[in-house]
């Protein structure tokens, strides 16, 4: 069975108000964070990126 590597390219920082904010590391650097909105499915947490 094949494994794939996952490369973490991210460090967010919970920030309050239900947003985790903090640089992603590609090619390019940009800031981002994530704002919490509302889910309607249970396999996870519904996040919205904001650049």
């Amino acid at each position: 069975m094949k494994e794939d590597t996952v490369a973490t390219i991210n460090t967010f920082r919970k920030t309050g108000n239900n947003e985790l904010a903090g640089p992603i590391r590609t090619l390019a650097f940009l800031k981002a964070r994530l704002v919490r909105i509302e889910n309607r499915r249970t396999r996870g947490p519904a996040l919205r990126p904001c650049l």
